[in-house]
């Protein structure tokens, strides 16, 4: 551990105004902030409380970007992890979703450890087809299975239920590039369930019997399960010879009326058998549900139905609204709304408003005289037909739009101010008019998406996020010409905020099973060593809030790679893509994210000292910025404290981790100046000073590590009297450790 001195007092919190988070003054981004640093000097970046504030508000409007864009509905964001001096907050609407409780189960999940809530759900309104105690029994005998299931007949959802029952240990989703042929088991956690929801076709026609059989053998010695999903249509050369393990579903699907059930019981938190869900009985609700599965809903959207049928038994709505919603004559009704529009020229205000659903007005009318100046340069060349000064009034296009205005508060730079703000009557419409033009209008693809771009230039970063979202939306459909005519330039542009687009584009084709697969290959492609130096950075920053939190084992391998590059201007992105993944509160991982830390510092294991030094600057960062409110606790926490006292193996990782940078040659400094701070913060926090006391006996593995911090902590104590108390207790922890005066014999002087 290194030797040295450096005693300084931390310095005084800065101003905690959250920057504007609509209109960040001249579009500065966190982006432009780490591709420039404005020092080399590690210590000056961790104290850069304006940037700390900034990622915060990043993956805060990251999530409310995309939140219209997402079938499943917003999810929590930090829970109460936050960075810097304040908690992330909305641009429109506050704190909206920082502590939000991750909605219903939507038949999607990100590759990973499945949340427990998730199974909760599940098992709480998981209503068995036919054939799933047959599919549990063939999984228990041959530990593999290729499950064929027709689409829509809730797939996802019974390989999870089979799993969660069969398995010892906890369910985990594997990335979409895992080789199912050559797959490794001995990484796999003993006793676990795996689920691969979708196979590439290369990969079914590859599997040959033997593959089969050897997987099924490492499987049962671990006692693990693995369920993976095949394509209705895989091709399968030797589909004979694998009989032992295919297992064709019953294409009927479970019972709907009592999948309703189910859901609304969960919904209103009640027994299913009670007397509250009587109205589920009533003639015109069955024929609903009826009308629902003969029209072939899928089973995720029976569930979102039931969450419609919720409202109605809480008496918000009517069993006549449900039905609006749902049948087949909606769909006709729209597009006849839809005409109507475009014959009225209104369709820069439809598409504006469908883009920037629920954002403010001013917003909504720049992207519209954007849109409405591309179309009059394509329809009139010439310069004909000026655009007007005074056009239709608003109330009347909002009329006819089946919009409102109403009024919410922004957060400003200065705080909270009062706006007006524009949304749909109907929350699926901003879809359903972005789906309908590309889908329906061709000629009109290209304009939309050049369109789209200009958005990226737009001051407000919510807008630039949005217009990403909307393109990752219109990726469902068409991702190669999204890749094409988007994508690939936008994520190596000089201009940042074009860059932050592309990483709200990737996050929803990340999220679909079919396209999860090409999106984890372009990020492999993107973060190449000979790949251009932005477009390595676009790389590293998806693979935190924007494509890592989807596939989070593969994002920090990738993330590995980049650190070991000798080009250093990584490593601020990287780090911020770390912590992004560090404060998943939805998924927890927090310790899968500090394994892989131990891993990168990790002397033998990782040769290369850039490797090491990124890992130790990615730990620095996360112990300086991430912080977690407690309610027993006078001031928010570090969150590495927090976890040191939760858990004996977080305090071996936070440990470990801690050890090897106070051991770093070149990174020990701002290690020290950390610990100060934490000593500093246990002066006031009388409830840190247990945690920090463990820590501090668990670094000092060696005599000779105790004998440096004891150094450090006679000096510091030395330097501020009002410390002594808790360096006393800091002491006496060191003491119990290795005992007094450590290897030189160098006691407290009193």
């Amino acid at each position: 551990m290194a030797d040295q001195h450096a005693v300084h007092s931390p310095d005084e919190p800065r101003d905690s105004d959250a920057p504007d988070a609509t209109d960040p003054p001249g579009g500065d981004s966190h982006a432009a902030r780490h591709e420039n640093p404005p020092s080399d000097d590690l210590g000056a970046r961790l104290e850069d409380e304006a940037h700390a504030r900034d990622l915060g508000d990043f993956v805060t409007l990251l999530e409310q970007a995309l939140e219209p864009f997402l079938s499943s509905g917003p999810v929590s964001v930090n829970g109460n992890f936050f960075l810097g001096e304040t908690r992330l907050r909305d641009a429109v609407g506050g704190d909206k979703y920082s502590a939000a409780e991750a909605m219903a189960f939507s038949g999607r999940v990100d590759s990973g450890e499945v949340p427990a809530h998730v199974l909760r759900e599940i098992r709480a309104t998981f209503v068995e087809p036919r054939c799933q105690r047959q599919l549990e029994q063939r999984l228990a005998t041959t530990a593999v299975i290729l499950h064929r299931v027709p689409s829509g007949r809730g797939a996802t959802t019974s390989a999870l239920r089979g799993l969660d029952r069969l398995s010892k240990g906890d369910v985990w989703k594997l990335n979409p590039e895992v080789r199912i042929g050559s797959l490794r088991v001995e990484r796999l956690e003993e006793g676990g369930g795996y689920f691969v929801e979708s196979l590439q076709p290369e990969q079914a026609t590859a599997l040959r019997p033997f593959h089969l059989e050897r997987l099924s053998a490492e499987l049962k010695e671990r006692q693990c399960h693995l369920i993976v999903r095949l394509a209705p249509a895989a091709p399968l050369l030797e589909r004979g010879m694998l009989d032992e393990w295919l297992f064709d579903a019953d294409p009927e699907p479970p019972d709907a009326h009592e999948l309703v059930r189910r859901h609304v019981a969960r919904h209103l938190d009640v027994d299913r058998h009670d007397a509250r869900l009587a109205f589920l009985r009533h003639a015109e609700v069955r024929d609903l549900i009826d009308t629902a599965v003969n029209d072939g809903l899928p089973v995720r959207r029976i569930a979102d139905l039931s969450t419609l049928l919720t409202l109605v038994g809480q008496g918000q709505a009517e069993v006549s609204d449900v039905r609006d919603r749902i049948s087949p004559e909606s769909d006709d009704l729209f597009r006849d709304w839809f005409d109507g529009e475009r014959e009225g020229g209104r369709l820069p205000f439809v598409l504006s408003l469908a883009v920037l659903d629920r954002l403010q007005e001013s917003a909504v009318d720049r992207a519209e005289r954007l849109l409405a100046d591309r179309i009059r340069a394509l329809e009139h060349p010439d310069g004909g037909e000026p655009s007007k000064a005074f056009g239709e009034p608003r109330r009347n296009r909002l009329a006819a739009a089946r919009a409102e205005c109403y009024d919410t508060v922004a957060m400003t730079q200065y705080g909270p101010s009062a706006v007006r703000a524009l949304r749909y009557l109907d929350s699926r419409t901003a879809q359903r008019v972005l789906r309908h033009v590309w889908q329906e209008h061709g000629e009109a693809r290209q304009l939309v998406v050049d369109w789209l771009g200009d958005l990226a230039d737009d001051p407000a970063r919510i807008v630039r996020l949005r217009a990403g979202g909307a393109l990752g939306l219109l990726s469902l459909d068409d991702f190669e010409h999204i890749r094409r005519r988007f994508l690939i330039d936008r994520a190596a542009a000089k201009d940042v905020r074009h860059r932050e687009v592309v990483l709200a584009a990737l996050r929803i084709p990340a999220r679909d099973p079919g396209l999860a697969p090409l999106v984890s290959r372009m990020m492999d492609d993107w973060s190449g060593s000979a790949q251009p130096a932005r477009l390595k950075w676009t790389a590293a920053r998806a693979l935190g809030a924007s494509v890592g939190r989807t596939m989070a084992g593969r994002a920090l391998r990738l993330l590995r790679r980049l650190a070991a590059e000798k080009d250093r201007r990584l490593v601020p992105a990287i780090g911020d893509s770390v912590t992004e993944l560090f404060m998943d509160h939805e998924k927890d991982l927090t310790g899968l994210v500090l394994d892989h830390l131990l891993q990168w510092t990790d002397a033998e294991e990782s040769p290369l000292v850039e490797l090491r030094d990124a890992g130790i600057a990615c730990f620095l960062q996360l112990c300086y910025r991430v912080r977690v409110e407690l309610s027993e606790a006078a001031v928010p926490w570090p969150t590495m404290l927090w976890l040191v006292a939760s858990d004996d193996r977080h305090l071996r990782r936070v440990a470990t981790l801690l050890h090897r940078t106070l051991d770093a040659p070149r990174l020990f400094r701002p290690g020290y100046e950390l610990l100060y701070r934490w000593v500093a913060l246990a002066g006031d926090e009388h409830m840190l000073r247990e945690p920090l006391a463990a820590l501090v006996s668990a670094v000092a593995q060696t005599p000779r590590d105790a004998d440096a911090l004891r150094g450090h902590l006679l000096d510091w104590r030395a330097d501020n009297g009002t410390l002594t108390e808790t360096i006393d207790v800091l002491l006496a922890s060191l003491d119990e450790r290795v005992g007094p005066g450590g290897l030189n014999g160098r006691e407290d002087p009193e």
